[in-house]
């Protein structure tokens, strides 16, 4: 669960970064005065981008070092990293909300105008007089041209006579329909031109009654003006891109803590460049009385009868005793923290002591100087060796050279 987070978490941390270095990118290519220049401007703009999520993990690891010039030079760094980006979002968040607001206002006042375009085409229609479909009442018109009045009249120009006014009137009437007939047809057509333009206005655009409805909203809610509202929403957006840029990759990563120190390795046996670097000089503690003696007795005056009470002394630890007696220090050496505490309590028992518990044990080693390691899953004491250890190995085994594990 916790890598499956952690792959998510690098992952949207990645698309952040994506999104600052492009940001970053376009705006110093818009600084360069050639296409050359601008690469330029553009790419040192993209790698400042990527500079800066990596310098939290620099400037954290000099701090943890203590090594404070290069906490400093890494802070300064990260600073203006941190600052060019985020002028880069301000301005690229700041064009593109002017432009998709002014984008939404041209579209409102375009499909404003569409619409009152169609409700006076409309109206223009329903002034037009009753009439047929155009196509019929030219069928009659040219029905009528056949008549031998038409000719007659020449073409209606010359009726005379009451059938002649006849003719021709019917003829004009007939005109006058067709006319109506075409006019309504072209309001028509314009009628369903505006319609299908009407079809391709975003309908949320076209309908919306202001330029910015988020801005509207929030204004409204938080009783502060459009201006500081819409200047808030842009700093916003630019914060979350470059701040979840330049922290995601180190927040997202302490969850595998890459960043921590590792373990020292062992040493290798006989390999004297190493054993020298792991090299631990004991510390002996001075013994100045036998530990069986728990104090000192009564010492008599000899000038008179009066006695003196000797100097007590704290008798010495088992663990201090066994180290004096069975412990060598041996550079490079080392062996298994089991082999030893087996060893002491076989020394304790040899001696009816009762033995201190394995981690009493390892901590009062500790405190004489020794130096503990983990390698594959054991403990093991290094600079140490039990020389009577060797020396029963080798009658067993005559003949064989015995290092210490």
């Amino acid at each position: 669960m916790r890598h499956a987070l952690g792959v998510l978490g690098v992952l949207a941390a990645s698309v952040l970064l994506f999104v600052s270095a492009a940001m970053n990118w376009r705006f110093g290519y818009s600084l360069g005065h050639s296409e050359f220049d601008s690469q330029l401007l553009g790419l040192a703009s993209a790698a400042s981008d990527c500079l800066k999520a990596l310098i939290p993990f620099f400037l954290f690891a000099a701090l943890r070092n203590k090594q404070w010039s290069q906490a400093t030079a890494a802070a300064l760094l990260w600073g203006v990293c941190l600052t060019y980006s985020l002028t880069s979002a301000l301005g690229f968040s700041a064009i593109n909300r002017a432009d998709t607001t002014g984008q939404r206002v041209a579209e409102a006042a375009a499909y404003g105008d569409l619409r009152t375009e169609l409700d006076k085409t409309r109206e223009k229609l329903n002034w037009v007089p009753q009439h047929r479909p155009a196509a019929m009442v030219a069928q009659e018109v040219e029905v009528l041209k056949q008549n031998r009045r038409w000719d007659m009249t020449k073409s209606c120009t010359d009726a005379t006579s009451g059938p002649s006014k006849a003719f021709c009137g019917q003829f004009h009437g007939l005109m006058g329909e067709l006319a109506a007939g075409q006019d309504a047809d072209k309001l028509q057509t314009r009628i369903d031109d505006i319609r299908g333009k009407l079809t391709t206005v975003s309908t949320g655009v076209a309908l919306a009654t202001t330029s910015d409805p988020q801005v509207d909203t929030l204004s409204s809610l938080s009783g502060q003006t459009k201006s500081i509202v819409q200047t808030g929403l842009i700093l916003m957006v630019a914060l979350l891109v470059e701040l979840g840029s330049s922290l995601g990759y180190y927040v997202v990563f302490s969850n595998w803590k890459i960043y921590d120190k590792k373990r020292e390795t062992v040493p290798v046996m006989n390999a004297p460049a190493v054993a020298a670097a792991v090299t631990v000089a004991p510390v002996v503690p001075v013994i100045t009385h036998q530990p069986d003696v728990p104090a000192l007795p009564m010492v008599a005056s000899a000038n008179d009868n009066k006695t003196a009470p000797a100097r007590l002394q704290a008798p010495e630890a088992n663990t201090a005793r066994y180290y004096k007696e069975k412990v060598t220090s041996s550079e490079g050496a080392n062996i298994t923290a089991s082999e030893v505490y087996e060893d002491y309590t076989n020394w304790c028992n040899d001696n009816g002591k009762e033995p201190e518990a394995l981690t009493t044990f390892g901590r009062e080693l500790k405190e004489l100087g020794v130096q503990a390691i983990k390698f594959n899953g054991r403990m093991r004491y290094i600079g140490i060796k039990l020389p009577h250890r060797e020396r029963e190995d080798a009658k067993h085994s005559p003949g064989k050279v015995v290092q210490a594990a």
